[in-house]
């Protein structure tokens, strides 16, 4: 890979870490606004997918972490 492959990755990763960010920001939201009113079943069962979805994200999150340290790695090599 050259330099200008590995800076694109890296703001293709940006970028979607951003989008995660706010889906993360707002599925926090949501989970905090039903948390407050629980008091069915759908709602209990939208809460358990909704905590597993906050999981999901912070694992891609850190995932898309890593592959950006790495990236960088790499391009403090190669300049």
């Amino acid at each position: 890979m050259n330099d200008l492959e590995i800076e694109k990755r890296i703001e293709g990763h940006i970028e979607s870490r951003k989008t995660y960010w706010t889906g993360l920001y707002l599925l926090s939201a949501g989970l905090a606004t039903v948390s407050f009113s629980i008091d069915s079943l759908i709602k209990i069962v939208f809460f358990i997918i909704g905590i597993f979805l906050l999981l999901f994200l912070i694992t891609i999150i850190y995932n898309i972490n890593t592959d950006l340290e790495d990236f960088y790695k790499k391009l403090k090599e190669i300049k």
